[in-house]
């Protein structure tokens, strides 16, 4: 029995790859090309498992020293930065982030998407960042940002009330 426990630890524990991210501290620091992952301060990171309706993506836990995240954890999601018109599009293999808002105004989904143009999705963002708290503002068309919800999970809502998102840039 311990011996299973331990295999299941083990399996689900992998990382995700062997690599290291640095805290992005000014967006000036972003490139064309750029591999980041998308977290959150208590070593949250964005992970690839969208809820059911496609309205958020759950957390993955990350282990980080310094503002550093070393080797993330299987499931953990990365994007690639495409510029574009001053604006970014985050990739992620062949789909683009989005964010879509219905006529609610509670209904709010960021998912993936496979064009730029999906039907309703706004996938591309401007990225601030704060330069005393290094918070990042991932904002798509008719200001929707990314925050963490309390839930815990990544959303996106107009101007949410608490800022703590932040960019981590692949530096291996």
């Amino acid at each position: 029995m311990i011996r299973i426990f331990l295999y299941l630890l083990i399996l689900f524990s992998a990382p995700c790859c062997a690599a290291t991210y640095k805290l992005v501290t000014d967006a000036s620091e972003l490139k064309d090309g750029d591999v980041i992952i998308i977290g959150a301060d208590n070593d949250l990171v964005m992970s690839s498992i969208q809820s059911k309706d496609k309205s958020s993506f759950f957390t993955n836990n990350s282990f980080s020293y310094n503002d550093t995240i070393f080797n993330p954890l299987s499931g953990t999601i990365e994007f690639t930065l495409a510029a574009t018109d001053g604006k970014w599009y985050l990739i992620s293999g062949d789909k683009f982030l989005g964010a879509k808002s219905t006529s609610s105004t509670s209904d709010k989904y960021l998912s993936l998407v496979t064009s730029p143009s999906a039907s309703g999705y706004s996938t591309t963002s401007s990225i601030s960042i704060d330069p005393s708290t290094h918070y990042a503002t991932i904002k798509f068309n008719k200001d929707l940002e990314i925050y963490l919800s309390n839930y815990p999970s990544f959303k996106c809502m107009k101007n949410p009330s608490t800022k703590t998102v932040k960019i981590f840039k692949k530096v291996d």
